[in-house]
């Protein structure tokens, strides 16, 4: 059965307006939804409390003189968005993450629950790393593995279990409380 001139030239008419719509819906409405949960999910990943640890395990590492590891670490984590340099030392095992910003700006509470939680995955995921400075516009903060360690009481790569991660490390940074006391007993300012 064949079908006739007129019923080919409906069907192709309908193909037509059925892909007109299809490409309105994707352009009007499934797109523009996709892109504000891409911008949604970065906002997330600058909040401790709202951070996916599932995207850290990649930066996982023996040796801190991985460059490229280290500074896209620190560009996935909280804080990433003020800008920041790097400066290593590999003799000390220790690495300077130099941010653009103002911790007053920033206000105090974002910076201590960040500094926690970025310390904490450096030291999870970089074996060899002994110690951090994080430098800010106005103050700067050192912090040591061992101090860590003393922190959680326990070794800090068991806390990379995704589970773990979110019982010991991110759900804790809900209390400023806590994040206040690690800034007072396990940073140390210069």
């Amino acid at each position: 059965m064949t079908l006739s001139m007129r019923s080919r030239s409906w069907l192709i008419f309908a193909l037509f307006v059925l892909g007109i719509l299809l490409t309105m819906a994707v352009k009007g409405v499934i797109l523009p939804r996709m892109e504000l949960n891409a911008q949604q999910y970065k906002v997330e990943q600058q909040n401790p409390l709202t951070h996916d640890p599932a995207i850290l395990q990649k930066y996982r590492s023996k040796y801190m003189g991985d460059f490229s590891n280290l500074s896209n670490l620190f560009n996935a984590l909280p804080l990433s968005r003020t800008g920041m340099t790097f400066q290593l030392n590999s003799e000390a095992l220790t690495a300077e993450i130099l941010y653009k910003g103002n911790t007053e700006v920033l206000g105090a509470e974002q910076v201590e629950r960040s500094l926690l939680y970025n310390a904490t995955a450096a030291f999870a995921l970089i074996d060899n790393l002994e110690g951090l400075t994080f430098s800010f516009e106005n103050k700067s903060y050192q912090v040591k593995r061992s101090a860590m360690k003393l922190w959680y009481g326990t070794g800090l790569s068991g806390l990379l279990e995704e589970e773990m991660w979110r019982t010991k490390v991110q759900h804790r940074l809900g209390d400023h409380a806590y994040s206040a006391r690690f800034a007072q007993t396990v940073l140390t300012t210069e």
